[in-house]
């Protein structure tokens, strides 16, 4: 019920790729139904660095949610469907005049309806989540 997404660590961005595709659902039992989905819709990968090594955030796209914005982006163009058989994969290097460093909780940008978003990220061997599948967290909750 929120469509907006934040920084989840402190950490610096080096790279942007943005992989056209598909806007299919992402909901979970379509993507249970769907072998595959997450890699056939739209995304937005951010990749960089925290104090435990490489952390990814990936945004993506999914049934009218084509538009991700990305809030010190301005030049991430979402939505732009090319053709049904061409997909295209976008690898930037950010400026380093370019502000890409963000602390935990910092605004990062938002869906145009909602979509979800998928974390990769180095752990240390005592990482523990705090929340579990399911559980709601509302907006500017501490965790």
């Amino acid at each position: 019920n929120y469509h907006h997404f934040h920084s989840p660590a402190k950490w610096k961005i080096s790279e942007r790729r943005h992989i056209t595709g598909e806007l299919m659902s992402v909901r979970p039992e379509f993507i249970i139904w769907i072998p595959n989905l997450l890699l056939l819709n739209e995304r937005v990968v951010y990749l960089g660095q925290y104090k435990h090594g490489l952390m990814t955030q990936t945004m993506i796209g999914a049934t009218n949610v084509g538009s991700i914005d990305v809030y010190f982006d301005k030049t991430l163009k979402t939505n732009q469907k090319l053709d049904d058989y061409t997909f295209r994969i976008w690898k930037e290097k950010f400026e380093s005049t370019q502000e890409t460093s963000f602390d935990k909780g910092e605004a990062f940008g938002e869906f145009k309806l909602g979509s979800c978003i998928v974390l990769v990220f180095e752990a240390p061997s005592t990482f523990q989540f705090v929340r579990h599948s399911g559980d709601k967290i509302r907006v500017g909750e501490k965790l």
